[in-house]
């Protein structure tokens, strides 16, 4: 068994890869610009760590790490719609920039793997109708997405040179239990669960009437591996979601019934509507069919999944006799 390579393995997708194969038996190869060493699996004897200088013109040694494997996800990136707008030489070089020079590694590698790329359903900006199929206009509102939609075009120019095979995954909104930080661009409902299992308010832009295609980690895990595993996935972009919407409002009522908390209506920010994409539901039939992918779970079963991880992480902090406020503070 080959490594499976995973670079950018310490956020919210990352950490769910890692784990997942792990548990499946599968080596690991993590390639990563940051200290692994306070993750769940960091001490796994199955695990390969390879720490990566923050300049990619210093990476002449990843040809030798890239050959080993044969699967490549290349998860590694700046997160944010308004934080991309607001600092667009930021995203530039935390996505573009590290991603051409990777791409450029994996060619000297010479092993020709297979890349499976997260890209984003903001990609398609406000959709025209839905569901969304892969078909339809890109029209990126941020820069984020821009930039995103310019490394899928980056990774399909090295597979027609013959340097790789990719499939590039259009994620819509994925949440599930995640140990780090809030506000890290993803797991928007971890974070509103967070905050009503702390009994503070649940927070919500205008109306909150924007539907979602919310995707629970555990799916997106499953999908992501059918990507890597599946020879019908090579050089295919796929929508991979739930495939079914609920506005922003139902999620946040859904929340309130389990954790009691209030739910607060408060004016959009400018930054946060200039990039408002609008109702987003994504067609998977593609995915269905390519490769297999069918997700398992309801946003109700979902959520009450993480709600009762948030509550068993809690009581692991208060048996190492910490109180719940300090253990998901964020920073």
């Amino acid at each position: 068994m080959k490594p499976i390579l995973i670079w950018g393995a310490t956020g919210f997708m990352g950490q769910s890869l890692v784990a997942g194969f792990l548990a499946e038996g599968w080596p690991v190869t993590i390639l990563t610009r940051r200290d692994p060493g306070t993750l769940p699996f960091a001490k796994n004897p199955n695990l390969r760590v390879v720490s990566l200088p923050e300049d990619p013109a210093t990476w002449d040694f990843l040809p030798n790490v890239i050959v080993e494997s044969d699967v490549i996800y290349s998860l590694a990136g700046v997160s944010g719609a308004v934080a991309s707008n607001l600092r667009p030489i930021d995203s530039l070089d935390g996505n573009c920039r590290i991603h051409a020079a990777f791409l450029s590694y994996c060619a000297k590698a010479a092993n020709r793997p297979h890349v499976v790329f997260p890209s984003s359903r903001l990609v398609y900006g406000a959709p025209d109708s839905l569901p969304v199929a892969e078909t339809a206009a890109v029209r990126p509102a941020s820069v984020y997405a821009a930039h995103k939609l310019c490394v899928e075009h980056y990774h399909q120019i090295a597979a027609s040179r013959g340097e790789i095979t990719y499939t590039i995954c259009r994620i819509s909104n994925p949440y599930g239990f995640y140990e780090g930080p809030p506000g890290q661009g993803y797991g928007f409902i971890s974070d509103l669960i967070q905050k009503g299992l702390k009994s503070q308010p649940v927070t919500l832009f205008g109306e909150g009437e924007q539907i979602r295609d919310y995707i629970h980690i555990d799916d997106l895990f499953q999908a992501l591996k059918l990507c890597g595993a599946k020879n019908s996935a090579h050089n295919h972009i796929v929508n991979v979601g739930c495939g079914q919407g609920i506005s922003i409002r139902q999620a946040a009522g859904a929340i309130k019934e389990i954790t009691g908390a209030p739910i607060v209506h408060v004016p959009w920010p400018a930054d946060y509507l200039k990039v408002e994409s609008g109702d987003y539901v994504a067609d998977i039939r593609k995915a269905r069919h390519v490769i297999g992918f069918e997700p398992k779970f309801r946003f109700e079963d979902g959520l009450q999944d993480l709600v009762s991880k948030h509550r068993q992480n809690e009581l692991g902090h208060v048996a190492r006799g910490e109180n719940f406020a300090q253990a998901i503070a964020p920073g």
